[in-house]
């Protein structure tokens, strides 16, 4: 009974995003490839701070409880920003704004020792098979799909950052 009331919690969650815009989600646009450093570099904070975040909840936890919505949300915004990452690493320039970005967002908790393997983490989440969160019926219950496709990867995420 519980686990249902948090599966509907949280695409209650995501039709309300729907409505209104879904910028929780994505961080920076998701659909296209960006040649913008500002772009680059807002995706890789959006991403530092929902790592960040989950991280709290990981240290205190021992890992992520899928049964906080905001917990939820946090994780297919990594996956979104994850998505973004994978499209763009390969320009130089995109990859220096988002790592920077990245370092920003999460308040240093990803930093010059971790960030290669975070990065490295971060392309795993994106190849997981989970996908990019739309703000449709469908969408809903294909981000309750990428979560758990992605969660074994977030949480390695974690173990990488520990302190």
């Amino acid at each position: 009974m519980r686990k249902t009331f948090y599966i509907f919690a949280f695409v209650g969650a995501l039709s309300l995003c729907g409505m209104t815009s879904c910028s929780t989600l994505g961080g920076a646009s998701n659909s296209m490839e960006m040649s913008s450093t500002t772009n680059a570099s807002s995706a890789g904070s959006t991403l530092g701070t929902a790592i960040s975040s989950l991280y709290g909840q990981y240290k205190q936890n021992g890992s992520i409880p899928l049964t906080n919505v905001s917990n939820l949300l946090l994780m297919q915004q990594v996956i979104n920003n994850a998505d973004v990452y994978k499209k763009n690493y390969t320009d130089s320039q995109f990859l220096g704004s988002f790592a920077s970005g990245l370092v920003t967002g999460s308040n240093n908790l990803v930093n010059s020792s971790n960030q290669s393997s975070v990065l490295s983490n971060v392309l795993n989440i994106a190849n997981s098979g989970a996908s990019v969160a739309s703000p449709t019926t469908s969408g809903v219950m294909d981000s309750v799909s990428s979560i758990s496709k992605a969660a074994g990867s977030i949480n390695t995420l974690m173990s990488l950052l520990g302190n």
